[in-house]
């Protein structure tokens, strides 16, 4: 079995491959999990989340890093529209912010 490429102890999510990268969460911040699937037949997808939380356990703030990367049968290219480039250490990563409400949103 290859062992997963990103990994995360004590709030630091190690990333070993595509792109080698280290990722020190803040404490305030818990990580729930990961997960991964095959998004649109075209790419990989591994995701990982942290949440902070109140006192009620009603989550205030949401990290969701998200690791892409084509099937070798692709012949597509990435266009995502709204997001902005951000330049870490020579790394290229898109992100983005918002605010939401999930009673409003998921209804």
């Amino acid at each position: 079995m290859t062992p997963a490429p990103r990994t995360v102890h004590n709030n630091l999510l190690l990333s070993k491959r595509l792109p080698v990268a280290r990722f020190q969460i803040e404490l305030q911040f818990t990580y729930i999990g990961s997960t991964s699937f095959i998004l649109y037949d075209v790419a990989h997808v591994e995701q990982h989340h942290f949440v902070a939380a109140n006192s009620e356990k009603r989550v205030q703030r949401l990290l969701w890093f998200q690791f892409e990367g084509y099937l070798d049968n692709n012949k597509h290219k990435y266009r995502y529209s709204g997001m902005e480039a951000m330049i870490l250490k020579g790394l290229t990563f898109l992100h983005d912010a918002d605010v939401m409400n999930i009673d409003d949103d998921y209804r």
